[in-house]
């Protein structure tokens, strides 16, 4: 992977994790 594609990958990570963490009251309160 270049970094170009890192990056890429590491804003879909981030997104995927909020998405996740409004349906998830507990990862909520950490984030």
């Amino acid at each position: 992977m270049d970094y170009k594609e890192l990056l890429e990958f590491n804003d879909y990570a981030m997104d995927l994790t909020i998405r996740m963490a409004h349906h998830t009251p507990l990862l909520k309160t950490i984030l």
